[in-house]
């Protein structure tokens, strides 16, 4: 670990001491803790920490606790899921009853982090928010020699007036496959009815809650044959009558059976035609193939009326601008690269053709429709992510950079899995191949070097590499703007800016 990463962990540790020193009886008097954003969410698992400093939790480990009000908790552990009680107090005081339970799964990665977890849990002594409202919960019990963990807030979207999509359906013979463009659709109404697709016919129905329970009652639906699809429908609508317990994890809905086993799990879905990346899937009623990534974004500073146009090709990347009136959407391709790929390129010309045509656009929940006189084209949507693989553009004050040249590329690869925080970084700089974990907390970004290793290529090493690697150290938020990515230090300046790859 280097002198940049702990100098960042230090200020993490003096700020979490700090604020634990603040519920320690002073002159007779204890700091009071507003208990408030403890019941708002649920709290993810992104490190563990003692005076010496913090570590990262594994990445793609989805761990998180919900705390009701009543004393009741429940959450995952990373494997499976486990329920309980607990007791917390104003003074900061916290601990959990005992024993807590849980499923009996098996999973292979993550047993040994459970274990640890749930010991960890099980011996809680004490909580704080920090200055950032993040939750560290003192604990006794860690082989590792933590003392801490820190967990992050995810505020959960509501159950109801929310568009649910199916992201995973597990059935009595196991895990089913969702076709992007055909998954089953829910949404829950004000007036206890449920409405959506089971990915074929459309589908009604009634529901009632209680807590965290719920009950489904029997479906109607409109009487269409899909081929392929039916199978996939019966299998959902089935699931359905099974839960009876729901839970929201930030964007996402988790519906269990009475044994408190998942059989349906969903994410929160209503794009925007603007500042939302979509890929194409389905063009001309035929599938795109999964190594050519098509995509289309639209992005506006003030006018969502107007703006500019970017995207992939699949081989090659295009830009230009866009107009809107009503339903209708103009595309004017200004700018395409000319590199040429072994594969995908009819594909490509007849793709910028559609986009010349004139267009009308329909959206539902993640879905994109575009439908012209000659071409009917099927996008799946998705927020920016951190995910892929970044370029450094500008290193530094943008209006004075780091002077960088053609043959000094600086990589970074973002990997994060779907509903998890932490996040594991690889990139290569003119020098050094590197490793680092990392986690987000909304727009705030805090990273942990793991490991360096020289390329041979630098005979006393880079300027550039240590300017690099002090801005990445430096960063604590990050945005997307028009394509690009970010970064900013806690005084709001940009540091590093990076383009997709």
């Amino acid at each position: 670990m280097n002198a940049n990463s702990l100098q960042k962990i230090a200020v993490i540790i003096l700020t979490v001491s700090v604020l634990l020193a603040a519920c320690t009886p002073s002159g007779g008097q204890k700091a009071t803790i507003d208990m408030d954003p403890l019941y708002t969410g649920t709290w993810h698992l992104v490190a563990y920490g003692n005076d010496d400093g913090i570590s990262i939790v594994t990445p793609g480990l989805r761990t998180y606790i919900s705390f009701q009000e009543d004393g009741n908790l429940s959450g995952n552990a990373g494997c499976n899921n486990f329920f309980g009680t607990f007791d917390a107090k104003k003074d900061g005081s916290f601990s959990v009853g005992e024993p807590l339970g849980s499923t009996l799964m098996f999973c292979e990665p993550f047993m040994d982090e459970e274990s640890a977890f749930l010991a960890a849990l099980q011996s809680a002594e004490g909580l704080v928010f920090n200055e950032v409202e993040q939750l560290v919960v003192r604990f006794s019990d860690s082989a590792d020699g933590y003392d801490f963990m820190l967990l992050v807030n995810q505020t959960n979207v509501p159950l109801v007036g929310t568009g649910w999509v199916l992201d995973s359906l597990v059935s009595p013979d196991g895990e089913i496959a969702i076709p992007p463009t055909s998954a089953p659709l829910l949404n829950f109404s004000e007036d206890g009815r449920l409405s959506g697709s089971g990915g074929c016919n459309r589908i009604m129905s009634g529901y009632t809650i209680e807590g965290n329970t719920i009950s489904i009652n029997e479906f109607a639906s409109s009487m269409m044959y899909c081929d392929g699809l039916m199978d996939l429908e019966d299998r959902f609508t089935a699931g359905l009558e099974q839960v009876s317990r729901f839970e929201i994890n930030g964007d996402r809905l988790v519906l269990s059976d009475v044994a408190f086993s998942n059989v349906l799990t969903f994410f929160a879905a209503e794009m925007m035609l603007t500042e939302t990346q979509w890929q194409l899937l389905v063009f001309n009623g035929e599938g795109i193939p999964e190594e050519l990534m098509v995509t289309l974004t639209l992005s506006s500073d003030d006018n969502d009326r107007e703006g500019i146009v970017f995207g992939s090709t699949g081989c090659n990347r295009f830009s230009g601008t866009y107009t809107m009136d009503e339903d209708r959407l103009n595309i004017n391709v200004l700018v395409v690269t000319v590199i040429m790929c072994d594969f995908g390129m009819e594909t490509e010309t007849a793709f910028l053709e559609a986009l010349r045509d004139q267009l009308t656009y329909q959206i539902e929940f993640n879905r994109l429709v575009l439908v012209s006189e000659n071409n009917a084209l099927i996008f799946v949507g998705e927020t920016p992510s951190l995910a892929g693989l970044w370029r450094v553009s500008t290193l530094g004050d943008p209006q004075n950079p780091v002077e960088m040249t053609f043959d000094q590329t600086i990589l970074a690869e973002f990997s994060i899995e779907d509903g998890a925080n932490t996040g594991l970084i690889t990139g290569m700089t003119p020098c050094q191949d590197y490793v680092a974990r990392y986690f987000v907390d909304r727009d705030l970004l805090t990273t942990d070097m793991q490991e360096m290793s020289d390329l041979g290529q630098c005979q006393d090493g880079s300027v550039l590499d240590s300017e690099y690697f002090e801005a990445l150290q430096k960063a604590e938020t990050f945005e997307f703007h028009r394509g690009g990515l970010l970064l900013r230090d806690a005084e709001g300046n940009q540091v590093l800016e990076f383009r997709q790859q």
